[in-house]
């Protein structure tokens, strides 16, 4: 069953000391393993929140903080020209098999969608 959005807000600030969570906004990225929401603290800053819905879910939620903390420590070297979500904290959810929940600091920008390209001329 989907955790409730304040559920996952409430995570939120027990996960980022400091946090002062503002608004909180359902993400079209729900799906079966995971619960999305981003919330907004109180300087409009935005912050993405997942939760496991399964173990198998949280599990590969771990294996995801530990290659983004790799990635973000490869862009601030300058080894890549793109940023990525950081995470920034995260919480023991109830039923505690379930994992964790994580805290990301949201990437400005739009989703780049590859079917939009056309062939170069040849």
């Amino acid at each position: 069953m989907p955790r409730s959005p304040l559920a996952l807000a409430a995570l939120a600030s027990a996960a980022v000391p400091g946090l002062d969570v503002y608004d909180v906004l359902r993400s079209p990225h729900s799906d079966a393993d995971f619960d999305v929401v981003v919330v907004k603290d109180s300087t409009g800053t935005r912050w993405i929140v997942r939760a496991p819905r399964r173990a198998a879910a949280g599990a590969a939620l771990e294996a995801e903080r530990s290659l983004l903390k790799a990635l973000g420590r490869a862009h601030d070297t300058g080894l890549l020209s793109f940023d990525v979500p950081r995470p920034r904290g995260a919480a023991q959810m109830e039923p505690a098999g379930d994992g964790r929940a994580i805290v990301y600091s949201e990437v400005p920008g739009a989703p780049w969608c590859c079917l939009a390209l056309s062939p170069a001329p040849a």
